[in-house]
């Protein structure tokens, strides 16, 4: 994987290799390529340590317009106001990775990662975040990393996958917080439903350091 990547895992523990994205403080000695890669974006000198981006409730948001790489702050969303300047979102699809298809290699995928998928039919192996129920015997290895964490009741047979059915995946406050749903009228005052879901986000400290183009 690329150093510096930043990918979702439903999971309550980081890859090897991979770091919360916390806002954690690193050597940078010690992580030479990501402190050259990300520098003092996120906090630190960029020489002597290097801080990570720090997605504790938040959601990530591409940069733009105004908005510069490691800014954190809060956008109020008005969507009766903004819909006819600025869309307020675009629907795509969140799948996870229920089983290893092949042999484990370099910045292959990992069974509980999340990631965003344009089209409609997942590749064989990866399913929708939707909620669905699962037998356990048929993914033992995905439950033994999910485990009830995202049950809508408690069962001996089936388990469910993260359901993000409209909703934004956001890092917890706390690693408790994994897995619950939190209101949008932070965002909206006119919010009625459970927008965000918690997830982690882990960025990629060891690894390939990607070329640049």
């Amino acid at each position: 994987m690329p150093i510096g990547e930043i990918r979702l895992f439903a999971a309550s523990f980081a890859p090897v290799g991979w770091e919360f994205c916390e806002g954690q403080t690193l050597n940078a000695r010690q992580h030479a390529e990501l402190a050259s890669r990300i520098g003092k974006t996120f906090g630190g000198d960029g020489q002597e340590t290097v801080a990570l981006p720090d997605l504790r409730g938040r959601a990530a948001m591409h940069n733009g317009n105004d908005m510069k790489l490691g800014n954190q702050r809060t956008i109020p969303i008005d969507a009766s106001q903004r819909s006819s300047q600025v869309p307020a979102k675009v629907h795509v699809n969140y799948i996870i990775l229920t089983k290893n298809l092949q042999r484990m290699g370099e910045g292959e995928p990992f069974i509980g990662e999340i990631r965003i998928f344009a089209g409609s039919n997942a590749t064989r192996g990866w399913i929708p975040c939707d909620g669905r129920p699962l037998k356990i015997f048929e993914n033992t290895p995905l439950y033994a990393l999910l485990g009830n964490k995202y049950a809508r009741d408690h069962r001996n047979d089936i388990f469910w996958v993260p359901n993000l059915d409209g909703r934004v995946p956001v890092h917890p406050p706390t690693r408790d917080d994994l897995g619950t749903t939190a209101d949008a009228r932070d965002f909206d005052a006119n919010a009625q439903t459970k927008t965000h879901l918690a997830l982690s986000f882990h960025i990629a400290a060891e690894g390939m350091f990607p070329e640049r183009p």
